[in-house]
């Protein structure tokens, strides 16, 4: 084989294999893509500067980046107790009951992985790590499909109503930042910013926005945090809800989705209205997920037996609610529970749990047509009302929030670029502190208190600036369809 012919080999080569990768990352800037993923790779397995290693592996770190309940540690002690329990049952693992916060089904998936990978911390770390990288990746990839469905295709079954108004809505109301919206046929009274090639890239920017934040990638590959599985199968139904392609798919992945973290049941409303409005196919979502819960629960029947079946699943169940054991993290909820008299601890509990579907119903049925915009309000709640927030939380509330143009569009700029901006200010000052408490002591849980505090109010002011935009974009849509009626029946 000549030079040549070696050289033209390894051209195509190339060049396959960058058509390949190109196919891989969708709409997303590859070059970032890659290095995210370099990234993710040298801290999975470690090969970092020694003292950076320790830092990102820190408590401190920890405790705004990884949620306790879904870490390896919990199913390496339900391992640990099921061995001290002869016969060393499934069901041994939850001897005592009020001690393993995994669901059965959880446990009974993760389990042999964990097992499997447990003769080395090392070799644990770099599967997990890797196994979550592709978790990673398969979340931005059902972002930038939902964005571009959304965002991109106007003749969208949740788009066309509104962009029909949005071409004839008198500038008195239209949108602040009227730029940020992503509409075809702008006219010079309504403009966009956007050129077709900018356009195409948006959806892109949302899953880099998730793939490419250091928060995924340190709480993913540093402390082996499995929370992101919650947000792919919500995601999935998501997607399946939107392209309607399949009512039953749609309920079984939202149902996984809420096994896995309870608080997703109220993603069942935005869900429904995500389906055509067809009665049969809704009725249809009902069915499948009552069937599938049934489904599930026959399957954590199996495996646990009749004596503990309803105390093991109450308490996995309501394991992501109660403030009992719950360290110091973002929230504030765990301050309170500290500083509270025993007897309104279960008065506190059910306030606490019950305000986020309080306005379940209410939210539905004033911000029906907007069921993108209900999930992210609905995530943002709970990642306020969450015994244990973390910055988690956060960054998929953003990547959920930027599926929302047109409300992002009505939103003050400045206030909500100051609450963004300020929201990490806080975060970092509470891992400093949280270190200056735990490890150096000469620090106190009040400082910690204050900067949780500080960031939930950032939190709640853009949580807020959004709510006022969707229901201002409502209030728009509505007076211009009234005098669209008003006009065309004068005319007749």
């Amino acid at each position: 084989m000549t030079s040549k012919e070696g050289d033209s080999q390894s051209q195509e080569s190339g060049k396959k294999f960058n058509s390949l990768w190109s196919k891989c990352c969708l709409q997303m800037d590859s070059k970032v893509v890659g290095w995210a993923v370099a990234v993710r790779v040298l801290l999975a397995l470690r090969l970092i500067p020694t003292d950076l290693d320790f830092f990102l592996h820190t408590h401190s770190l920890g405790t705004v980046l990884r949620m306790p309940l879904y870490t390896l540690h919990p199913i390496q002690e339900a391992i640990a107790i099921r061995n001290l329990n002869p016969p060393h049952r499934f069901t041994d693992s939850y001897a005592f009951a009020n001690e393993i916060p995994t669901p059965p089904l959880l446990l009974a998936a993760l389990e042999p992985l964990v097992q499997l990978t447990s003769t080395s911390p090392y070799f644990q770390h770099v599967v997990f790590g890797i196994l979550l990288l592709f978790v990673d990746w398969m979340i931005a990839r059902r972002l930038v499909q939902i964005a571009t469905l959304l965002l991109l295709n106007d003749n969208h079954r949740l788009n066309v109503w509104e962009a029909r108004l949005e071409r004839i809505l008198p500038q008195p109301i239209q949108a602040k930042l009227q730029s940020f919206l992503l509409i075809e046929g702008s006219t010079a009274d309504n403009p966009t910013m956007w050129t077709a090639e900018q356009k195409q890239k948006v959806p892109g920017w949302i899953g880099l926005l998730y793939f490419a934040s250091p928060i995924t990638i340190l709480g993913a590959t540093c402390f082996q945090c499995y929370q992101n599985l919650r947000v792919l199968f919500l995601l999935s139904a998501m997607w399946e809800a939107i392209r309607g392609s399949s009512v039953v798919w749609t309920a079984a992945l939202g149902c996984v989705a809420m096994l896995i973290d309870p608080t997703l049941c109220v993603m069942g409303v935005p869900l429904a209205l995500l389906i055509p409005t067809t009665r049969a196919k809704r009725a249809m979502f009902l069915f499948a997920s009552i069937l599938t819960c049934a489904l599930l629960g026959g399957l954590t029947y199996t495996l646990i037996g009749r004596p503990r079946f309803v105390e093991v699943v109450l308490h996995t169940w309501m394991a992501i609610f109660t403030l009992d054991g719950a360290p110091p993290s973002l929230s504030i909820f765990w301050y309170t529970k500290m500083e509270m008299f025993f007897r309104f601890a279960t008065y506190f509990q059910i306030m606490l749990t019950g305000l986020p579907f309080a306005i379940v119903i209410p939210a539905s049925v004033r911000l029906y047509r907007y069921p993108v915009a209900l999930i992210a309000m609905f995530w943002m709640v709970w990642g306020i009302f969450r015994p244990v927030s973390t910055l988690f939380e956060l960054n998929v509330g953003l990547c959920l929030i930027a599926l929302s143009p047109r409300s992002i569009a009505r939103m003050n700029d400045i206030v909500s670029l100051v609450a963004i901006c300020a929201l990490f200010i806080p975060a970092i000052l509470f891992v400093l502190l949280y270190w200056m408490w735990m490890e150096v002591g000469n620090g106190e849980a009040n400082f910690l208190f204050f900067q949780g505090l500080a960031y939930n109010i950032f939190v709640v002011i853009l949580l807020l600036q959004f709510v006022h935009a969707t229901v201002g974009r409502d209030k728009a849509l509505l007076l211009t369809e009234k005098k669209e009626q008003q006009t065309q029946s004068q005319g007749s």
